[in-house]
């Protein structure tokens, strides 16, 4: 149990800065089968290790060929892998991906032949670097999806609070007051965006405050259990992972109503 919070912890870890850096990779902790991932996973074998541990070379050898042998019969699933951990991908990253899960380049140039000829791969374009990137039109019509909510939010004129004059008597600074403004008015979409240590957890608790006042129930959803401690403890706002928000409304309890005011912790991740 300790190891599986160990390994959450670093994979939140890596993608935090991996979403605070621009960069589109993610990592996951679970294993490929609670992913959904039919690929047996392989052993950590280096060149120092497979001249000296022959049995074990030779079992990382058969899990390559079996996989590579999966992917020929289902080539969608290198797709959803990667997409998986990146919403797009180049060419290299669909040769690396294919490289760790085929035994040979006989096998190599099968698979990848076969994964690039998949019509559900859309061309997307050349990257800041010059290389041409591609994506799957489910992860398309996901983020067109994502998209299409965001946009029927804002367009949504709820959730705001009346005037309150409180806030000019509990410390917020002048940027923090117009941030209040910001989040405290009518629709129901708003972003905020600070550096660490320029207060939002105490222009969140300030604004946690007027809210409950206007009857609206406040609750934050975060990705790890520390960032959820961290929330509360500087908003006061009643805080929980989104595994826990989730397990509760997969099962139709705890549902939200048009009461609730969601506070999502780094919700670009």
């Amino acid at each position: 149990d300790l190891l599986i919070e160990w390994r959450q912890a670093w994979a939140e870890d890596c993608n935090r800065f991996l979403a605070l850096n621009g960069l589109d990779l993610r990592v996951d902790h679970r294993t490929l089968a609670e992913q959904a991932i039919p690929l047996e996973p392989q052993h950590k074998i280096g060149p120092a290790a497979s001249r000296v541990d022959l049995e074990r070379l030779a079992d990382h050898q058969r899990i390559a060929r079996e996989n590579g042998e999966r992917l020929l019969q289902d080539p969608q699933i290198a797709l959803k892998s990667i997409t998986q951990q990146q919403s797009t991908f180049t060419t290299a990253d669909l040769a690396r991906f294919i490289n760790r899960h085929t035994v040979d380049a006989q096998q190599f140039a099968a698979v990848f032949e076969l994964v690039k000829s998949q019509t559900n791969i859309v061309k997307l374009g050349l990257d800041d670097k010059q290389q041409e990137r591609f994506s799957t039109k489910e992860m398309l019509s996901l983020e067109s999806k994502m998209l299409e909510q965001a946009n029927i939010l804002v367009a949504k004129q709820q959730h705001a609070i009346t005037r309150d004059d409180s806030i000019k008597h509990i410390g917020l600074t002048s940027e923090q007051q117009v941030a209040f403004a910001h989040i405290t008015k009518a629709g129901d979409l708003k972003c905020l965006i600070g550096y660490a240590g320029t207060g939002k957890s105490y222009l969140l608790g300030a604004a946690r405050e007027a809210w409950e006042r206007q009857g609206f129930q406040v609750q934050g959803i975060t990705l790890s259990g520390k960032a959820a401690e961290s929330l509360e403890a500087g908003s006061g706002i009643n805080s929980r992972t989104l595994a826990s928000r989730s397990y509760y409304w997969d099962r139709r309890e705890q549902l939200l109503t048009s009461q609730d005011v969601v506070v999502v912790d780094e919700a670009g991740m």
